[in-house]
């Protein structure tokens, strides 16, 4: 994935990102024994240590995988009242009722999905991980 236009619009609205570096990537996937796709490791190079102003209200830091994935684990199992899939990978945490999640084993640029557990359930394809960026920045020039 090219980076420099989603760089280059963060940049032009004054926000702030910091990225993850290559070493802290690689320490999460040896810590996890699993292999991330490009993409992912790609939008955690951009805004993987912090991105508050264009992911106001949402947990995406590599630092808090853990977190996110015991979290969104947990939801998706009271949403469908059944074990959660081992290859789901939980990327984005928003406000404990709204989860971005992929399949490990769906390629270098796999579908992002979108749970919400509320009164109903959504769960539905969103995008493409390397869209992630673009719809944030878009929603932020609205």
């Amino acid at each position: 994935m090219n980076l420099k236009p989603q760089l280059d619009k963060i940049n032009s609205m004054g926000l702030k990102c910091e990225g993850s570096t290559i070493e802290s990537i690689e320490k999460e996937q040896n810590k996890r024994g699993i292999r991330l796709p490009k993409a992912y490791k790609d939008f955690l190079r951009v805004c993987g240590e912090g991105a508050a102003q264009l992911f106001c209200g949402d947990v995406i830091e590599l630092r808090h995988l853990d977190y996110i994935n015991d979290s969104g684990r947990e939801t998706y199992e009271a949403a469908f009242g059944q074990k959660c899939p081992s290859n789901i990978f939980f990327i984005l945490e928003h406000h404990g009722y709204s989860y971005c999640y992929f399949k490990l084993n769906d390629g270098d640029n796999p579908d992002l999905y979108l749970l919400v557990y509320g009164d109903e359930v959504t769960n539905e394809l969103f995008g493409k991980i390397d869209h992630l960026l673009d719809y944030k920045i878009g929603l932020l020039k609205k």
